[in-house]
């Protein structure tokens, strides 16, 4: 089968077990105007000129939190992973719902004002993105590192992956690097410092939704992103929680995972949804995502724990729900604010256009 018969074949699995829930399906259809919207804001870079930033969902966590297994979930495509710092650079996702696949558009580039490098473009199936983003990334830390040599980390720039397809929902998320505590072997101590400033940029931005990755294998009251993000965002009002792994959780320490989904523990406004994606037996043996999410349903419908729990907070599909439903609120209640800072922007253009007198007159050859 050729490659791209072998993607549509793909795409039309995950669409046939994709927005099996109703009211998914209702989002989904109307969230796509506002994210048209914010499209436009994008592209006209007015987002440079707003405090507070544009309305945009921020994917944070520790590093092998699973971070981009969410991001795989959602989107359908492998992001890089493994031990360390993987992701080097933020990594911001376009996702776009399209009426078949035969409308499916995939394109990979850099954000920088640069002319784009011969490497980006389109790609012809979804899962060529992984090794285009590879390949950007080395580019990009080339380029920071000068001279022949290669940075270990990209603050400024990011990878931009373009997606058109049926099986998505109509999102904009980032990737962002997992938080470093130490520098190993081969990175500059100044990795930390780096990570730590970029992470710092989009906690602070009052429109950015956090989503807030956390291992299920993990006390919670020791997890970084969840203290950062309260103090960045002190009422928990922008920030929701994800739990991963939960296949993972020792023996005894169910009720306490329980606590902090129900919110209860470790509260957020925004509460809490648990996932379970592919592990990387999974990965390695090609389990395919429609099968990942049918054993995600198995698991959590026969889990002695979380079975009693209210099925809202469990399941990707629940998550971009909810991601869906933020995300548009935040829309709703920053266009306003958004207006009057560019209304604000206009008015202070003009008038340092009207300080520089009149046109000089036209001459006659």
């Amino acid at each position: 089968m050729a490659p791209r018969d072998a993607s549509k074949q793909a795409t039309a699995d995950i669409v046939a077990n994709s927005a099996d829930l109703p009211e998914l399906r209702a989002v989904r259809e109307s969230v796509k105007p506002y994210i048209d919207l914010i499209d436009q804001i994008r592209a006209l870079g007015v987002e440079r000129d707003l405090e507070g930033g544009i309305p945009q969902i921020a994917v944070m966590g520790d590093q092998s939190s699973g971070k981009s297994s969410v991001l795989e979930a959602l989107s359908g495509v492998q992001f890089p992973r493994g031990p360390g710092l993987v992701t080097k650079c933020a990594t911001e996702v376009r996702m776009r719902s399209c009426k078949n696949s035969e409308l499916s558009s995939y394109r990979v580039s850099l954000s920088w004002s640069k002319p784009q490098p011969e490497e980006a473009g389109t790609v012809v199936t979804r899962e060529d993105i992984e090794g285009k983003i590879a390949l950007l990334t080395e580019l990009l830390l080339a380029d920071r590192g000068g001279g022949g040599k290669k940075a270990s980390f990209e603050k400024e720039h990011a990878i931009v992956v373009e997606m058109v397809a049926p099986d998505i929902p109509d999102l904009t998320i980032i990737d962002l690097p997992g938080m470093v505590r130490t520098a190993v072997d081969g990175q500059d101590e100044s990795v930390i410092q780096d990570v730590k400033s970029l992470l710092d940029r989009y906690l602070k931005q009052e429109r950015t939704v956090i989503l807030a990755v956390v291992p299920c294998n993990v006390d919670i009251a020791t997890v970084g992103i969840i203290n950062d993000a309260r103090k960045a965002d002190p009422q928990g009002q922008r920030t929701i929680g994800v739990l991963t792994k939960p296949d993972l959780i020792a023996r005894g320490e169910e009720e306490s995972v329980v606590e902090t989904l129900r919110n209860v523990k470790a509260p957020l406004e925004l509460g809490y949804i648990m996932v379970k994606n592919r592990g990387q037996d999974e990965i390695n043996g090609k389990v395919a995502l429609s099968e990942a999410k049918r054993k995600e349903c198995e698991f959590f419908e026969t889990h002695p724990h979380f079975r009693k729990e209210d099925t809202a907070l469990f399941g990707v599909e629940r998550l971009e729900k909810r991601l869906s439903e933020i995300l548009v609120e935040r829309i709703k209640c920053s266009l306003p604010e958004m207006k009057t800072q560019v209304d604000a922007a206009l008015r202070e253009t003009q008038e340092s256009l009207n300080g520089l007198g009149d046109a000089p007159p036209e001459t006659t050859p």
